[in-house]
């Protein structure tokens, strides 16, 4: 049916304009007739009168001329060379700003008589000079960034904490807390001067962009004939893949330190290796682009290096105005340095990238619904009410102390012995069950009936969790074990004074310690060393002895508390006795309780 219209058509505009004898062949073809009397077919009749040309038109037209001479190679090569080099006659060098760049390029290369890649590298080296005031100011903002993101993870981690708690009043508190400090920081001001930046670094990058690549698929002739060392076509791939690749890994380098950014990449827990994938999947993508462009992106970077290197030093920084940062490229390399000195058991165990990743997804999407949450407290509020109340600690039972705990272990133990003191009390209710409690008559664990509800924290569900409470406790203290600890000075490089207890001697003694590592035998001060492993007070008891056999010394010294007093406990082995006078161990009858001695009151 198309076919039939356009036939149509055709033979419509034979009827109407015969005067137009170059139709075109589809026309002649569609009209089925020949050239000289298509044109002039009377479509009224059938009959076709031809019109042949008259004598007085063929002598009008004179002789047919001789064609023009084909010029030689080198008229051609030259004739080639001078268009190929003129933007206008390539459709380039307009008015647009890829096209300003295409002129400064090309009258840097005219005016000077210097090569594509020496015009290349000092148009974007003058370019990068006259952006320099926007760096500096990146700095500025960069530096503010970095300081305002630290207290940013802080904020959203006690919010991510409260939501997987599904305390709803912490996570509201969380929130007002984030947006004061967003208000009081001014966040806003901050993205948007981070997104300015961002625009006008990225405009000049499509610039060039948009400059290099026309005038290399062009191309313009001259720059296929001006290259450098291994490259000697400017508009043709890097054949050796030097250029794809330095620029992929300066590109690595800035993400990885944060020279322009001000965060590092070992910071960004989550994206890390996202950002240090990225620029390796780059380079699959640069390889084949021309040379020309690859050279841009090379000068560009290595002028960021130096410069983003020169902004980490304090007194450039001071000069320029730009805000300290609280940790500079230097001091990021040697706190690494410090880190690999650290033990293995002292470095915080780092979670791997499927699990933060898996962390990451179920704060965002994870979150339950606020009928789940709802559904979730009633039940806790009816389990409350019904059973008896869970036992609460100042610490994870499950884990070892943490760390900001280390210094409040005494404290905390005195608060668990406290917890075995008290009376018994079976409660008011009577859901009776089998609980222990710890009698401090008798320093036994004994069983009771508890009635379910109310009572007190004397109160444990095993004997083994009463005794590992109570009964242990009284007779063992961690802390004082550490003074039979040899001497360790750790493995890091720092010089600090410390206090150690030497248990051959019986005194506290200095010693060097290097500022990790090293054990529990290391004290601030002497008065704290002596306060801890030396007898000041005299405690005369009886303690239920277990015995230590050393073949070199019978009388093995320990050290305990006794009435919140520090003592010697000095043990016999079995048919000795300690003499008080002589200071040493005599062949005698000894009993398995042996009394302990100390010296002041």
């Amino acid at each position: 049916l198309v076919s039939m219209l356009l036939r149509v058509l055709l033979l419509r505009g034979c009827q109407r304009f015969p005067h137009y004898n170059n139709f075109g062949a589809c026309f002649i073809r569609s009209c089925k007739c020949q050239p000289a009397v298509c044109f002039n077919r009377n479509f009224s009749s059938s009959s076709v009168q031809l019109i042949a040309p008259s004598p007085s038109a063929l002598a009008d037209i004179g002789p047919i001329p001789d064609p023009p001479t084909p010029p030689s190679a080198e008229q051609l090569a030259e004739m080639k060379v001078i268009l190929g080099s003129k933007l206008e006659f390539l459709g380039l060098g307009n008015y647009s700003p890829s096209g300003l760049v295409q002129l400064m390029l090309n009258s840097i290369h005219d005016n000077f008589g210097v090569p594509w890649w020496a015009s290349i590298f000092l148009c974007t080296t003058g370019v990068r000079l006259l952006t320099l005031p926007v760096m500096i100011y990146s700095q500025r903002n960069s530096a503010l960034m970095s300081n305002f993101t630290e207290g940013m993870s802080k904020l959203n981690k006690n919010l991510i904490e409260a939501r997987i708690r599904r305390d709803r009043f912490s996570e509201e508190l969380a929130m007002l807390e984030l947006q004061d400090y967003m208000k009081e920081h001014k966040a806003a001001q901050l993205y948007g001067r981070m997104f300015a930046i961002s625009m006008i670094q990225g405009s000049i990058f499509l610039t060039y962009f948009l400059a290099l690549r026309g005038m290399s698929y062009a191309p313009v002739m001259s720059m296929t004939q001006s290259g450098f060392l291994w490259i000697t076509d400017m508009t043709l791939p890097d054949p050796a893949w030097i250029l794809p690749l330095y620029s992929s890994f300066s590109v690595l380098v800035i993400l990885e330190l944060g020279l322009e950014t001000g965060v590092a990449t070992d910071s960004m827990s989550k994206f890390k290796w996202v950002m240090r994938v990225m620029p390796i999947g780059m380079f699959f993508f640069i390889k084949d682009y021309p040379s020309a462009m690859l050279l841009h992106w090379c000068i560009s970077n290595t002028f960021s290096l130096i410069t983003a290197f020169l902004f980490q030093i304090p007194s450039i920084r001071n000069f320029l105005k730009i805000p300290p940062l609280k940790r500079s490229i230097f001091s990021r390399f040697r706190a690494k340095d410090l880190d690999a000195a650290a033990t293995s058991v002292e470095r915080s165990k780092k979670k791997s990238l499927k699990a933060r990743w898996v962390e990451f997804f179920e704060n965002i999407f994870g979150r339950p619904t606020e009928s789940k949450i709802r559904d979730q407290d009633s039940r806790n509020f009816m389990r409350a009410g019904r059973d008896a109340a869970p036992p609460t600690f100042p610490y994870n039972p499950r884990d070892r102390f943490p760390e900001e705990f280390q210094k409040e272990k005494r404290k905390l133990r005195d608060l668990i012995e406290d917890v075995c003191i008290w009376p018994l009390d079976r409660g008011s209710c009577e859901k009776y069950s089998i609980r222990w409690f710890y009698n401090e008559t008798t320093k036994m664990c004994v069983k009771f009936l508890y009635g379910g509800c109310q009572g007190n924290v004397n109160n444990f569900v095993s004997r083994i969790e009463c005794e590992r409470r109570c009964k242990k406790l009284s007779s063992y203290s961690q802390n004082d074990d550490n003074c039979l600890l040899d001497v360790d000075p750790g493995l890091c490089k720092d010089v600090q004074l410390r206090w150690y207890f030497n248990k051959k001697k019986g005194t506290c003694e200095s010693f060097i310690y290097s500022g990790c590592g090293g054990n529990g035998n290391n004290f601030q001060t002497e008065e704290q060393c002596q306060n801890q492993c030396l007898n000041t007070n005299l405690c005369h008891g009886k303690v239920d002895g277990y015995y230590i056999y050393d073949e070199s010394n019978p009388c093995t010294r320990h050290f305990y508390r006794c009435s919140n007093a520090k003592y010697d406990a000095f043990y016999c082995l079995e048919n000795w006795r300690f003499d008080i006078v002589n200071g040493a161990c005599a062949l005698s009858h000894c009993p398995k309780v042996c009394n302990a001695f100390g010296s002041g009151c």
